[in-house]
């Protein structure tokens, strides 16, 4: 993982303002520019609505004068379509109630064209945003699938998962809500400004002076709250892996007695978010109060000093009233205006946490013109192997071993000798540092993926089954598996017994991680799995160590079928579950130190021979030795 990626995601990084603006360009460019025709309609409709709030604020200085006789007109009756007809004379000094009625309806219908165009302004950008975090999430999550494993273990699931649903739709808001309500409240405030200059350009002035105060304040508010949204994100992150782990090991929690312990960790994240929650709040709801403030100083100053033009005949009533109005209805814009650049600053700070992700290349890719292989013997060879960790651990050191087509090898020694690694680079899970791994004399680098993989079988350990049914699941090995395919699979894994024994049949769903299923249950289905996706080459990784001694008699029985006619390489604690294989290799240190069959291996006397004798110690029957023939 690149350390702007993990500074990122822990909140340590910090960006400047030219990362910013990078990213506001990048948002536009990728996910706002694709529904610019749903912009563009949804910003003519914010037209609209500052068009109207605009007219109605203006439809008061004519009503005013023609409410008033004597009132000196300015004109202002000229906004209004279809006056003289209506009222001939209108404006001219003489009071006018068909004027007042006619300016009246106008209002009606500007407020119900504002009301409609609000509505669908409002409909226009929550459907944009949905689609936006749509995509981000489907970008985001092909990426997160396609890391290596080296790279999804150095850094926690949760973190992931937050960016995914957090991160996301903080960008959501942002990029739809934020970015149209600053356009639509730009316009407006642009719009009210306007008419208070056309009005009088000195009222206009007194109105807008206290704008470079406002900016000021936005730029300051800005930069704290950009801090505390990324440590927000990163407790929102913390919060989700707490929770994470706390679930995948409950019953590690409840046999320890860890229950209170989890609960405090929880309790410690949760009101670090809340001190941060709160903090970010008072930083976004002060700018209500500093426009407020702000208005309270020139909105009583544009009355005195209108006032005082009135009364030396210099302004007209019309114009007074449109003058307050228009600065009286130019303030919440500014206000809203300020609260979503606030906002707009969160999503950026989001949206930068989501694009280090997207950002990060993939270690292992394919190379160019990686060809397919359609047909595959099964023949494995390591030549002068080595690989090491992302922190410079070694794991294997010049490793060579050759597997035969139809063999069944087998790969023991102590823990930390490197045997799972041996199987994580035949489907290039992690990539060897030096050396080779061929597949039927080709090197595994030199095939795509898929055709890589579609020649290989995995069964673990601690075999994961999907939340679905037992029916998709063992489907899930071969894509398009029929329901006889499956049936057939199943049966092979001595599995079809136990399913059609169950309420559902093949319909049961098996919970969470299979939970709903006993260990060996789950393995079998796993081997099915396994069996249904026809491999040639199966991997066996401690596919019985956690079973007890019936289970894993059954699953040695559909392993053995399992393995039949396929080249098979089988990681094994238990030494009795590999003695009938045809090579075994001793590791130790990431090195073969020696290799041959259990007869064999056991009269050299070495480290096969110890861990064998140290498994059946202590008066435990030997096992029968297998034939050599």
């Amino acid at each position: 993982m690149t350390d702007t990626l993990t500074q990122i995601v822990m909140g340590t990084h910090r960006a400047g303002a030219g990362a910013t603006a990078s990213t506001y360009r990048r948002l536009w460019r990728e996910y706002m520019r694709p529904h610019a025709p749903l912009f563009a309609l949804a910003i003519g409709l914010m037209l609209v609505v500052a068009a109207t709030t605009t007219y109605t604020t203006l439809l008061l200085g004519p009503a005013i004068e023609n409410m008033f006789p004597g009132e000196t007109s300015s004109g202002m009756s000229r906004l209004v379509p279809g006056l003289d007809r209506v009222a001939p004379g209108a404006g001219g000094g003489e009071a006018s109630f068909a004027a007042i009625l006619w300016i009246a309806g106008l209002a009606a219908i500007s407020f119900l064209i504002l009301a409609a165009a609000t509505w669908g302004h409002i409909v226009l950008v929550v459907n944009i945003g949905e689609r936006i975090v749509a995509e981000m999430q489907s970008r985001l999550y092909a990426h997160i699938v396609q890391f290596d494993l080296a790279r999804l273990g150095s850094i926690h699931s949760g973190r992931l998962t937050s960016s995914f649903l957090n991160d996301t739709n903080v960008v959501r808001r942002s990029v739809s809500t934020a970015v149209t309500e600053i356009f639509k409240n730009g316009v407006t405030a642009a719009s009210l400004i306007l008419v208070l200059f056309l009005t009088n350009w000195q009222i206009a002035l007194i109105a807008t002076i206290v704008l470079p105060l406002l900016v000021g304040v936005l730029r300051q508010l800005g930069k704290r709250l950009r801090k505390l949204t990324r440590n927000r994100l990163v407790e929102a992150g913390t919060m989700t892996s707490i929770m994470m782990e706390s679930l995948d090991g409950i019953r590690i929690v409840k046999a320890y007695g860890q229950e209170g312990r989890e609960i405090a960790r929880m309790d410690v994240a949760i009101r670090r978010r809340q001190r941060l929650e709160a903090r970010a709040q008072r930083v976004q709801q002060i700018i209500g109060p500093v426009t407020e403030a702000l208005s309270s100083l020139t909105v009583p100053a544009i009355i005195v000093y209108g006032g005082w033009l009135a009364m030396n005949d210099a302004l007209t009533a019309g114009e007074l009233v449109v003058a307050i109005a228009a600065a009286m209805r130019a303030y919440p814009p500014l206000k809203s205006l300020s609260r979503m650049q606030l906002v707009l600053t969160e999503g950026m700070t989001a949206a930068q946490r989501v694009f280090a992700i997207l950002d990060e290349p993939p270690s292992i890719v394919e190379a160019p013109g990686a060809r397919a292989i359609e047909t595959v013997r099964g023949e494995i060879v390591f030549d002068k192997v080595s690989f090491a960790y992302a922190d410079g651990t070694p794991a294997l050191r010049n490793l060579s071993l050759r597997v035969a087509p139809g063999q069944k090898a087998a790969l023991v020694g102590p823990s930390g000798a490197g045997k799972t690694t041996v199987l994580n680079l035949i489907p290039r899970f992690y990539e060897a540092s030096e050396g080779r791994v061929l597949i039927d004399g080709v090197d595994v680098r030199e095939l795509s993926f898929a055709s890589l993989r579609s020649h290989l079988a995995l069964v673990t350990q601690e075999s994961f089954l999907f939340d679905d049914t037992i029916s998709a699941n063992i489907a899930y090995g071969k894509e398009g598996a029929s329901t006889a395919e499956v049936l057939e699979a199943a049966r092979n894994a001595h599995a079809e017994d136990f399913i059609r024994a169950l309420p559902d049949g093949f319909d049961t769903r098996v919970g969470e991680h299979g939970m709903r299923l006993s260990g060996g249950q789950r393995q079998r289905i796993a081997i099915a799995r396994a069996m249904v996706r026809g491999a040639p080459i199966l991997l066996l990784d401690e596919a019985t160590s956690a079973l007890d001694t019936e289970s894993e008699r059954a699953v040695q029985t559909a392993l053995a079928r399992l393995m039949e006619g396929r080249t098979s390489l089988v990681i094994a604690h238990r030494l009795s579950t590999v003695m009938d294989a045809d090579v075994i290799f001793v590791m130790q240190d990431g090195r073969v130190v020696e290799e041959g069959r259990h007869a064999e291996l056991l009269s050299r006397g070495g480290l096969y021979a110890r861990l064998f004798h140290t498994q059946f110690a202590g008066g435990a029957q030997t096992p029968p030795v297998p034939s050599e023939a």
